[in-house]
């Protein structure tokens, strides 16, 4: 299967907060078949860093709401994505924060 097509990364402020996106569709979702479940983590985790508020999914998107985070760090932000037919999908991107 191919990786969702996603932005590899995003520059974030400190005192944003932002959602963001992760659409899974055809290839990697086959006729019927639908997100059930998602998880998400990110890297590194330190004190004052990013955050994740909250996650919800559709039935083929996961949507991830950080904010926070050190000026001048990057994160990984990890979306597993767990379908009705027991695939899991995995979606990535890097959070840049610029001040």
């Amino acid at each position: 299967m191919e990786k969702p097509s996603i932005r590899p990364f995003i520059e974030k402020r400190t005192s944003e907060i932002l959602t963001v996106g992760f659409s899974f569709d055809s290839p990697e979702l086959t006729t019927g078949e639908t997100i059930s479940s998602s998880a998400t983590t990110r890297t590194p985790i330190e004190v004052g860093g990013l955050a994740i508020n909250s996650e919800s999914n559709t039935t083929s998107e996961v949507s991830v709401v950080i904010s926070g985070g050190v000026d001048g760090n990057e994160y990984q932000v990890k979306v597993l994505a767990t379908t009705s037919d027991g695939m899991v999908l995995e979606g990535n991107i890097l959070v840049r924060i610029i001040y």
